[in-house]
């Protein structure tokens, strides 16, 4: 006899199993459990069977055979969060819970590591944060999401592609209180970062409209790998400059675009940066025995010391060697560096080579990577036929690599600039 944890349980997935029914268009949402809607239902039918809120089962959505699993429980509830929707599209679906942002893989050999652990674990990369005093949690979750159920119930889908499919992965971002437009987009923008810069996972957002045919890949998957990410990023100036970081990240098929997009990052570092060293380089001359009774000369050294500084960085790759040098682990990159750059690739070797001069050679390779990143950006922005090349500008065969190097390099001005006190910031 088929029998259930409480009446009151009963009710509430008669109630459930009656929503749906009425939010049914076109193919059904098939559920694999008895049809207590049904006239002639009769509990003694069945076997022996409890039904209880971890009781399982089978969903398959628009009659396919694609079968998906939860207990009642969770299907009750996310039926109930459908009730509660505030906004869904091709693209994203948001409710009084949660947001979900469907994205895709810019890096081909990547998303099917992505996908093979979503198989596994329909929610991975999960990470807890707050912001504004508002607790939050991010995660990439894939399966039967309240995006497919909503695709559903609007009939959003066709003879070629479900409301549900397994390529769809999305970012799906939790909360107890509902956030504003601006919150989430802070939220997706430094998840989407600290994906790409700490396991080079680079997703961007896409609606679907349609599937693509998708290749076989053999992969040899450690899952007991742990995926560590730092914390996110907040707060004045971070918005903006992860936002030009995830656009690079966003076109990585487009090398060139990638790079414009990298060096912005630097760019918008680089005041930030040039302030520092401006009121550290200031702030010395004030601690001088003689800012306590300063006279004319003291006054025009401070000034001279001022307009030099600001000379020295207002010429583009002046800044861009500043903040290298300030944010940047020049060493991590040599690996990157294209072979035109061989100050920067033998930096090692010759560092290790010699006792002496090693400032020299690290100058050198500092003046040879600003160079090159400032002479390829103003290259690739210029769209004149008869723009005079510099000589430093990184050859189109090696764009890709370039790409990568300005990259990590923008990776680590974004980490110095968010360890920088926010009232130090320059936006």
């Amino acid at each position: 006899m088929l029998s259930f944890s409480t009446e009151e349980f009963k009710q509430e997935i008669i109630d459930c199993l009656i929503h749906v029914k009425e939010k049914q268009t076109g193919k059904g949402l098939q559920l694999d459990f008895p049809d207590l809607l049904c006239e002639d239902f009769n509990c003694e039918e069945y076997d022996d069977i409890l039904i209880d809120e971890n009781y399982e089962v089978s969903i398959f959505p628009d009659e396919t055979n694609q079968e998906y699993y939860m207990t009642i429980r969770e299907f009750i509830d996310v039926i109930n969060e459908s009730k509660e929707v505030t906004y869904h599209d091709t693209l994203k679906c948001i409710t009084n819970k949660r947001a979900l942002i469907r994205v895709n893989n810019c890096e081909n050999e990547d998303i099917h590591i992505v996908n093979e652990l979503l198989t596994l674990n329909s929610k991975i990369l999960e990470l807890e944060s707050n912001i504004n005093n508002k607790s939050i949690s991010c995660s990439l979750v894939k399966g039967f999401t309240m995006y497919g159920l909503m695709r559903h119930f609007k009939k959003d889908y066709g003879d070629y592609y479900g409301s549900v499919i397994d390529t769809d992965a999305f970012i799906e971002i939790k909360y107890d209180e509902m956030l504003s437009k601006d919150e989430l987009n802070s939220i997706y923008n430094s998840y989407v970062f600290e994906l790409s810069a700490s396991h080079n996972i680079n997703m961007v957002a896409e609606p679907r409209f349609s599937i693509s045919e998708l290749e076989d890949y053999d992969i040899e998957l450690d899952t007991t790998k742990v995926l560590p990410l730092r914390p996110l990023l907040f707060g004045k100036g971070m918005d903006s400059v992860l936002e030009i970081f995830n656009k690079g990240v966003s076109s990585n098929t487009n090398p060139e675009y990638s790079i414009i997009q990298y060096s912005k990052v630097l760019e918008y570092v680089s005041q930030t940066v040039i302030r520092e060293e401006l009121n550290t380089e200031v702030f010395k001359k004030l601690d001088c025995p003689s800012a306590l009774n300063p006279d004319a000369n003291y006054i025009k050294e401070l000034e001279n010391l001022i307009v030099e500084l600001n000379k020295k960085y207002e010429i583009d790759r002046g800044a861009l060697k500043i903040t290298i040098k300030t944010c940047c682990d020049i060493l991590s990159i040599t690996e990157y560096a294209p072979s035109h750059l061989g100050k920067v690739v033998n930096l090692k070797q010759n560092l290790e080579k010699t006792k002496a001069n090693k400032e020299q050679i690290l100058e050198a390779a500092y003046d040879q990577l600003s160079d090159s990143i400032s002479d390829t950006r103003n290259h690739l922005s210029h769209a004149k036929t008869n723009y005079v090349l510099k000589g430093l500008e990184c050859p189109k065969e090696d764009y890709e690599d370039f790409a990568r190097m300005t990259k990590a390099l923008a990776v680590q001005a974004i980490r110095w600039f968010a360890r920088v006190h926010e009232d130090s910031r320059v936006i």
